[in-house]
C-alpha cells in the first residue's frame, strides 16, 4: 500500500474514533438529560400531591368552618326571637298592668270624686 492510502486510512480512523467519541460522549448526555427529565417529572408528580392533599385539606376545613358558622348562626337566631318574645311578653305584661292600674284608678277617683261632693 502506498502511503498516501495509509495516511488515508489512518485518518479514517481516527475520525471513526472521534465519532464513535462524540456519539458516546452524546449517548451519556442524552441518558443524563432524561434521568434529569424522569426525576423532574417525579418531582412535580410528587408536589402536585402534596397541593392537591393540601387542596382537599383546606376544602375540609372550609366545610367544618362554614358548618360551624352556620350551626353558631342558628343558635344566635333562636336566642335573639327567645330574646324578642321576652321583651314582647314583659311588654305586654307592663301594658296590661298600666291598663289594669289605670281601671282600677279611674273608678277609684271617680268614687272618691262622689263622696267628696256628698260630704259638702
Amino acid at each position: 500500500m502506498s502511503q498516501g492510502v495509509r495516511e488515508n486510512l489512518a485518518d479514517l480512523a481516527q475520525k471513526m474514533a472521534d465519532l464513535y467519541k462524540a456519539l458516546v460522549a452524546n449517548a451519556t448526555r442524552f441518558d443524563g438529560l432524561r434521568e434529569h427529565t424522569r426525576e423532574s417529572i417525579a418531582a412535580f408528580q410528587r408536589l402536585l400531591e402534596r397541593q392537591d392533599d393540601k387542596i382537599n385539606r383546606l376544602e375540609r376545613e372550609r366545610i367544618k368552618s362554614e358548618s360551624e358558622m352556620t350551626a353558631r348562626i342558628s343558635a344566635l337566631e333562636a336566642r335573639l326571637e327567645a330574646l324578642s318574645e321576652q321583651a314582647l311578653h314583659a311588654a305586654a305584661q307592663e301594658a296590661a298592668r298600666t291598663i289594669m292600674a289605670e281601671r282600677i284608678e279611674v273608678p277609684a277617683k271617680i268614687a272618691h270624686k262622689k263622696k267628696g261632693k256628698k260630704n259638702k
